[in-house]
């Protein structure tokens, strides 16, 4: 079998699962409990996350441990838009992790666009660009397509939301670009 679909899942390394079950088996105490094996615990949790950010994004940079893209999709989403009024763009090529969320807040009455695909799978920047307005809160667009590999230009969504809406958040779903390409090279994430 030729499994093409390791950026969703992927067999994991031996030395992976033998240290997985050794903490499952020493360590499974919840880490955030106050006595000490549970102390412990968290201490190997924040270890990970540590080591990933340092190892992955390259900076001193917040983990924060989730069941996957779509709970942290979500929660990106939600939490930063909550109750602010405003526009939310994003293209109408997003995994439906990102694509359900801005199709539920349509549905629950806030302004939303879809920016379209060019030829190349790719977000049509100028389109993206055209719909951007003074209100805009939020824009989603993912990092690299899960469906056709196109890795979309974050700088310069950035670049133009610094001219139209300079309040306005980025948001980037770059599951497929992690461990592959900087998906935040040149752009002033927050």
């Amino acid at each position: 079998m030729i499994y093409l679909d390791n950026c969703a899942t992927t067999e994991p390394d031996e030395a992976v699962i033998a240290r997985m079950n050794e903490i499952e088996r020493t360590c499974y105490f919840n880490p955030h409990a106050f006595y000490r094996p549970a102390m412990r615990a968290e201490a190997l949790v924040r270890e990970s996350a540590d080591t990933l950010a340092r190892m992955t994004l390259g900076a001193d940079a917040r983990v924060i441990f989730t069941s996957g893209g779509t709970e942290s999709d979500n929660l990106a989403i939600l939490g930063s838009v909550g109750n602010r009024r405003g526009h939310v763009l994003t293209t109408a090529g997003e995994h439906p992790a990102v694509y359900e969320v801005f199709r539920h807040m349509e549905q629950s009455g806030r302004s939303v666009g879809y920016a379209p695909l060019g030829r190349d799978g790719a977000v049509d920047v100028g389109a993206l660009i055209g719909m951007l307005q003074p209100d805009t809160i939020l824009v989603s667009v993912m990092s690299v397509s899960n469906e056709t590999g196109a890795v979309n230009d974050l700088s310069a969504v950035k670049k133009a939301m610094r001219a139209v809406c300079p309040e306005a958040l980025l948001h980037t779903d770059a599951v497929q670009a992690f461990g592959h390409i900087d998906a935040c090279t040149d752009v002033d994430m927050y």
